[in-house]
């Protein structure tokens, strides 16, 4: 199974430490669009303006907005 990792930023990155397994790009972005959901939810307008870069191995796969 493919490894993605996420990688928070806007400047400054913030890297997931060895990434996670999931069956496709798919899955990895619906992962990914729940991880921004939970940090907005517990730190609000703290992620104004951030980006999150889904990579598989050196494939960048998307970069979705926090906002």
């Amino acid at each position: 199974m493919p490894v993605y990792n996420l990688t928070a930023h806007n400047g400054s990155r913030l890297e997931d430490d060895g990434g996670t397994e999931l069956p496709n790009d798919a899955a990895a972005q619906a992962y990914a669009l729940r991880v921004i959901r939970e940090l907005n939810k517990n730190n609000g307008n703290r992620w104004n303006h951030w980006k999150m870069e889904v990579t598989e191995g050196d494939r960048r796969m998307c970069d979705i907005p926090f906002s």
